[in-house]
């Protein structure tokens, strides 16, 4: 069996592993698009509830057998700021801070998505085609930006360096192994949410981000981030109760188009024309949701 991917972004980039892991030979090509989801990515898995729940543990599976040895992704302590862990998580935290920020008994998993398509880049040099084949068992259409897309949302992300005050230093400070580095997901009613992930491969920096503004395609358009910047910090700080902050910027904000559709994280189906199989565009949770998407595909193979 062959396959030609159609995108190589973080999806495209994930995929391309699986398959040859898979033993399934592959080739694909990528059309540089101006607007894309990687470039401003700053993918994060959490432990959770249903649904994902079971792609949580797929990906700590991967992490551990296909994985292994990769510095495009890391395991984080999981702070939240929720009475509750957030994302229908059933794990209770393991210890909460005066200012009630919470931490998860179960690690978060960081991707640095520009770092993984940069590596899968050049690690299938060789597989690159221009066009699409006409000699191959299945097309996948890898990226979101495909038939299925009704919208897109805009986002950013910044690389931070954060300092702490004493609480977190010192609950890490009792632990066994003090090795992950902090996660922060921090929210305030339905229309507030910042959060402040490890880069992983770059000890010192924690992406910031996002916004999640949408837009129509053929209209998809460049918007300032200075000042969303700002708003992020003062809202990161004052909801962390001033147990995190942030020491420096360390880069200029970059923006990014996550592909969606209106049905969000629910839909992880693959639609099938002929041989062409489409991925789901899957707005903030297509890293988080890969799992399901890849036990679909390999369900048509």
């Amino acid at each position: 069996m062959t396959v030609h991917l159609i995108g190589l972004g973080v999806t495209g980039s994930l995929l391309a592993r699986l398959l040859e892991y898979s033993g399934i030979a592959f080739t694909w090509h990528d059309i540089e698009a101006e607007h894309v989801a990687w470039k401003a990515a700053t993918g994060a898995v959490y432990p959770c509830g249903k649904p994902g729940r079971e792609d949580y543990e797929t990906w700590r599976e991967w992490l551990g057998d296909y994985f292994i040895g990769e510095n495009w992704w890391e395991l984080a302590r999981y702070w939240y700021n929720h009475k509750k862990a957030p994302h229908k998580s059933f794990l209770k935290e393991v210890f909460r801070t005066e200012g009630g920020l919470a931490v998860s008994p179960a690690p978060s998993i960081h991707i640095n998505s520009q770092s993984l398509v940069a590596l899968t880049r050049e690690k299938y040099a060789d597989l690159r085609r221009e066009g699409n084949p006409e000699e191959v068992d299945y097309l996948i259409l890898a990226n979101g930006f495909n038939s299925r897309m009704e919208f897109a949302y805009w986002g950013w992300s910044c690389l931070v360096e954060l300092t702490y005050g004493s609480a977190i230093p010192e609950y890490l400070s009792v632990q066994l192994s003090n090795t992950l580095r902090s996660c922060f997901y921090l929210r305030e009613g339905k229309f507030i949410m910042t959060y402040a992930y490890p880069v992983p491969g770059n000890l010192e920096a924690h992406y910031a981000g996002s916004s999640f503004l949408r837009q129509t395609p053929g209209k998809m358009h460049s918007l300032k981030m200075p000042a969303k910047f700002e708003k992020w910090k003062s809202n990161f700080e004052r909801l962390s109760k001033g147990e995190v902050k942030v020491l420096r910027q360390l880069a200029d904000p970059v923006e990014g188009w996550r592909p969606a559709m209106t049905s969000g994280e629910e839909d992880v189906s693959i639609k099938r024309e002929g041989n062409v199989l489409q991925v789901p565009p899957l707005g903030g949770s297509g890293i988080r949701r890969l799992p399901s998407v890849w036990r679909n595909l390999k369900a048509h193979f």
